[in-house]
C-alpha cells in the first residue's frame, strides 16, 4: 500500500502547477489512476479473494465512499494538497478492502505487510 501512496502522491504532485478543479472531476480522475495501479496490482490480486473480478467497480465504490467520509473540499488545489488527499483516500480504501474482503494466502509475508 505505501507504493500505491507514493504513487499517488508524485502523480498529484506533477500537476502542481494547474488550477483548482471540481472535487467530481478530481475524483474521476483519481478513481481512474488508482484502479489501474491497484487492480493490476499482483499482491492485492494474490493477498485478497473475490477481489480481482469486480477490483474496479469496488474500488470505484469504496472511493465514493471515502470521499464523502473524508469530506472533501468542493473544489480541490492540485499540488500537495491534493497529493494528500489522494494519500488519504487510498488509505481509506486500503481499510475498506481490509475490512470487508477476507485475505488468502494468510501465511505469506507480502500479504501480511499489504496495509
Amino acid at each position: 500500500m505505501n507504493l500505491l501512496i507514493c504513487l499517488l502522491i508524485v502523480f498529484f504532485n506533477s500537476l502542481a502547477l494547474a488550477k483548482p478543479v471540481d472535487a467530481k472531476v478530481w475524483l474521476k480522475t483519481f478513481s481512474a489512476d488508482f484502479q489501474k495501479e491497484f487492480c493490476s496490482s499482483r499482491a492485492i490480486l494474490h493477498c485478497y479473494h473475490k477481489l480481482s473480478a469486480n477490483c474496479h467497480q469496488i474500488t470505484d465504490a469504496f472511493a465514493a465512499d471515502c470521499f464523502k467520509k473524508i469530506q472533501a473540499p468542493k473544489t480541490i488545489a492540485l499540488g500537495p494538497e491534493s497529493g494528500q488527499l489522494g494519500a488519504s483516500l487510498g488509505r481509506c480504501i486500503g481499510r475498506e478492502i481490509e475490512a470487508n474482503f477476507q485475505k488468502k494466502n494468510i501465511e505469506d509475508k507480502l500479504c501480511q505487510s499489504l496495509f
